[in-house]
Order: C-alpha cells, then structure tokens, then sequence
C-alpha cells in the first residue's frame, strides 16, 4: 500500500462472514439466500466465494423497505 492503513480501506472483495456481518445472519443463511436468489451470486477465487463490495450494497439498497415496495 502507499502508506494508506489497510483499516481505513475495506477490502473490496467480501467473504461469506462478511457479508453475514452486513445481513445480520450466518454464513450458512448466506448460502441460503443466494440460493434463494435474495442475495447477488458472489464470484469464485478457486473454491472460495467472494462478493464484491459495490454490487452487494446496490443489491441491497435495491431491495423494498419492510412492509413497502421500493
């Protein structure tokens, strides 16, 4: 890096705890709403999934507010 701590830029790239952390539930209710189709499929670096930062929080700030439509 160029002198930038790496806690003041997030990574890009989101693990499945990650993205739990920002939905509020478990890895495994992650692979639950992928399948689902209620989260964006992530990309795959080998076995590991990944999701990008920027298309989950567009997924997200997508969704309907609860008890209304968007």
């Amino acid at each position: 890096m160029t002198g930038i701590k790496e806690s003041l830029c997030p990574p890009e790239l989101l693990t499945k705890s990650d993205v739990g952390k920002v939905v509020q539930v478990s890895g495994r209710q992650v692979e639950n709403l992928v399948r689902a189709g209620k989260l964006p499929q992530p990309i795959r670096l080998g076995a590991h999934p990944r999701w990008r930062r920027g298309e989950l929080l567009a997924f997200l700030d997508g969704l309907p507010a609860e008890g209304g439509e968007r």
